[in-house]
């Protein structure tokens, strides 16, 4: 199964580059404040002032233009080789991709009623377990960093952790103790099989405990995820991917109608510092590559998609769907969508009023914004445009 977000025309994405630079410069403006506010600290004014240039060194830069040139050996230069489950002590990853207020936080819900998929049981679900030892492991193997915030300085010493609590990759280039195996393996992918094994033994323990049912083993593991269009994903160890499709004027309503009854809960802004124009036209450009994602993906049969109105009106049959599809039970009632996860996490009077609410809600000349970005994948996707 494999999905890449790079079918899309050149004159799209040249169109849409302005909006997600734009996006990006604020978010890096964000990201420059809070390194200079960590600056401060004494600690980091020596340790930066150690580092009078932040580059590589000659024989690391070297080796990089070397090993880029070697011939590829087995699995792609610094990607991990996929690894493989072998037995039950392995849980599959259920990758929910969502673009947040779609119905995510009910699904992960439903998935929680079988007592043989673990996940994070904390409201909203958004312990991202896999996310995180997949991207740990792969710091072995990268071969960049920001050496503005990160250096050989930053580890002269194990003292140093309580100061410095974030790692990186090792800051060094080359890293000849840490290369491929003879099978070409990289030390992260290794890595990697060794603490998903020792996570899915201690997540299956707590699945059995939660649901009181030992003799049930748990044979999945469920997160929420985002932007899974850019990904490609034979270059992830075997997951299952489950999709979920609401209107995006929806979305968008839901997101101001969320941000006013919870406001400081639910952040869509990065931090408050980029106005709804701008989280808007970016938003506009992310929902348009994942809409054709999503079409491509209908005429496969390599992932469900789940519309929200089925979601919030036809759990029952959602839970049938989905638990024919990963060969589970799920219980709709124990997910309680109406009077436990709705009334909790919802924006809207009713499961019914959430449905085509843009109509009544959105302002025109927003509507006229996503008619024109977004109008012919809408259409393509059986919404009204």
């Amino acid at each position: 199964m494999s999905q890449r977000a790079g079918t899309e025309p050149q004159d799209d994405r040249d169109a849409r580059l302005p909006v997600v630079a734009r996006w990006g410069e604020l978010v890096e403006d964000r990201r420059r404040q809070e390194v200079e506010a960590a600056s401060r600290s004494p600690l980091r004014r020596l340790t930066v002032g150690l580092r009078s240039a932040s580059r590589l060194p000659r024989r690391g830069r070297a080796w990089l233009r070397r090993r880029a040139l070697q011939p590829r050996r087995g699995a792609a230069r610094h990607a991990n080789r996929p690894p493989r489950p072998s037995g039950d002590d392995w849980l599959v990853p259920v990758l929910v991709d969502c673009f947040g207020r779609d119905g995510s936080t009910l699904m992960m819900r439903l998935l929680a009623s079988s007592p043989q998929i673990a996940l994070g049981t904390r409201y909203p679900y958004e312990h991202r377990y896999f996310t995180y030892l997949w991207r740990w492991s792969r710091l072995l193997d990268r071969p960049d960093w920001p050496q503005d915030l990160w250096g050989s300085n930053e580890v002269c010493s194990v003292s140093q952790e309580g100061n410095l609590p974030l790692l990186g990759p090792p800051p060094w280039i080359p890293r000849d103790l840490m290369e491929e195996s003879a099978d070409g393996q990289p030390m992260s992918s290794s890595c990697f099989e060794l603490v998903w094994r020792e996570f899915s033994r201690r997540a299956a323990e707590r699945t059995r405990a939660q649901h009181r049912r030992n003799e049930i083993e748990a044979r999945y593991y469920a997160e929420k995820h985002l932007d899974t269009w850019n990904l490609n994903l034979d270059e992830l160890p075997p997951v299952k991917l489950l999709v979920l499709l609401r209107d995006p004027r929806d979305v968008w309503v839901s997101v101001q109608a969320f941000e006013r009854k919870k406001p400081g809960v639910a952040d869509f802004r990065a931090g408050g510092t980029v106005s709804h124009e701008d989280l808007l036209r970016y938003q506009i450009a992310r929902q348009r590559m994942r809409l054709r994602w999503i079409a491509e993906l209908l005429d496969t049969d390599d992932a469900p998609v789940v519309r929200y109105e089925d979601l919030v009106l036809d759990l029952p049959a959602v839970a049938d769907r989905i638990g024919g599809w990963l060969g589970v039970s799920l219980d709709a009632e124990e997910a309680g969508g109406r009077d436990r996860v709705y009334s909790r996490h919802a924006s809207s009077e009713s499961p019914e009023s959430s449905i085509g609410r843009w109509k009544d809600e959105l302002d025109p000349a927003v509507a006229e914004l996503f008619a024109e970005g977004i109008g012919s994948e809408l259409r393509m996707l059986g919404f009204e445009a």
